[in-house]
This record gives C-alpha cells, sequence and structure tokens, in this order.
C-alpha cells in the first residue's frame, strides 16, 4: 500500500514538474486561445521579439500592424547575422530610418535581404510604411533556399504583381505560405504582430 502511494506521489512531482517546464514567462495576458498563441511566446524566449510589459503582465497586441523597419528588425534577430554598421546605402530616405534601427537595416541590405522602391530614378526605403503580404513574402524568398518550378494555384494570383509571382510561390513550395481558407493570398493585406511572427518562426525552423 505504501509502495502504490509513493508510486502515486513520484507521478504527480514528475508531472507537475513537466507542466511547470512548459510554462512561458511570456504568457501573453492577450494571446489566450489565439491561432499565434504559442509562436509568439517561442519568439519572444528566443529574444526575437518580445511584447510590452506592462506592471507583471505581458501584452503582444497581436493585430498591431508592422511597419517595414520593425519587420526588418525582427527578421535579423531571428537570423542571428552579424551586425553590420560600416555598410552604404542608396536609400534617399535613410535619415527618417530611427537611429536605434539603422544597424539592422545596414545589416538587411548588406546580406541582401532588401531593395528598396525605385522611385522617379530614385531609391526609397519607406521606413515608416506597413508592410503587406507580398512585400514580407519577397523579403522571405531571400532567405529561404527553395525554388518551384510550378507556378501557385492560389484563387487571386492576378493579383499578384510580376515581381512577387516567383517568391509566392517558392514559399508555397518551401510550406511558409499557406494561403487564407478561401484558396487566397491576398497580396496587399497589412502585415499584423501574429502574422509576421509566424512567417519568420517559419522561416528559422
Amino acid at each position: 500500500m505504501k509502495k502504490t502511494i509513493f508510486l502515486v506521489l513520484l507521478c504527480l512531482a514528475v508531472c507537475l514538474s513537466v507542466n511547470a517546464n512548459k510554462t512561458s514567462k511570456f504568457a501573453y495576458v492577450d494571446m489566450t486561445n489565439h491561432w499565434a498563441e504559442e509562436t509568439a511566446e517561442i519568439i519572444a524566449e528566443k529574444d526575437i521579439f518580445v511584447g510590452t510589459r506592462i506592471n507583471d503582465e505581458y501584452y503582444f497586441y497581436p493585430d498591431t500592424t508592422l511597419t517595414r523597419t520593425e519587420f526588418i528588425i525582427m527578421l535579423v534577430s531571428a537570423l542571428g547575422l552579424e551586425i553590420k554598421t560600416d555598410v552604404k546605402v542608396p536609400f534617399e530616405d535613410f535619415d527618417q530610418v530611427p537611429e536605434y534601427a539603422k544597424k539592422y537595416i545596414l545589416t538587411a541590405y548588406n546580406e541582401g535581404l532588401i531593395d528598396g522602391n525605385l522611385e522617379y530614378g530614385k531609391l526609397y526605403f519607406r521606413p515608416h510604411d506597413i508592410l503587406t503580404r507580398i512585400e514580407i513574402i519577397k523579403i522571405i524568398d531571400k532567405v529561404i533556399n527553395c525554388n518551384s518550378d510550378e507556378t501557385a494555384k492560389y484563387n487571386d494570383m492576378y493579383l499578384v504583381p510580376k515581381w512577387g509571382v516567383e517568391s509566392v510561390s517558392n514559399l508555397t513550395k518551401a510550406g511558409i505560405l499557406k494561403g487564407y481558407e478561401d484558396g487566397t493570398v491576398r497580396p496587399y493585406v497589412k502585415i499584423n504582430r501574429a502574422t509576421a511572427s509566424e512567417f519568420i518562426l517559419k522561416t528559422v525552423k
């Protein structure tokens, strides 16, 4: 009888220990039952992106949209790239990049992850513009090593700009891009924190 009780107590102790180990210190208040809850916790623990701490609680704000600058900071951190500061960039608006973020933009440019937008013969980074799905797809395509021989067959591929078609196909083949339940890819939807975090986590896995 004593042996049985001991084994039961031992089992409970092990179970409690396992559950304790699974508890994340970044258990976001606003991510309970959210589809990206686990993703948000993982990227926080990997020090890729940590939400806002208010008193003793963390908030992720999953629906908050991301600027180009914010996403590049996340991506460079996730990839563990060596930070570069002695790089010259051709962006006319580089002075608009926040000082703390410039090293990440320089690093991303040095790695060939960003090209900028050509407007009237000049290149612009547009650091404060909100990132769209097709833009994030194009950037991540430069990170992964996956080439598709077939064009992806989403219902709205006609909306994807020519420069993004190959990237959509590559990310689909790599399993990073799945599209929506209605079979669309929605290239111009603005990217929020939850979606960006999911893209990044799939990229670095």
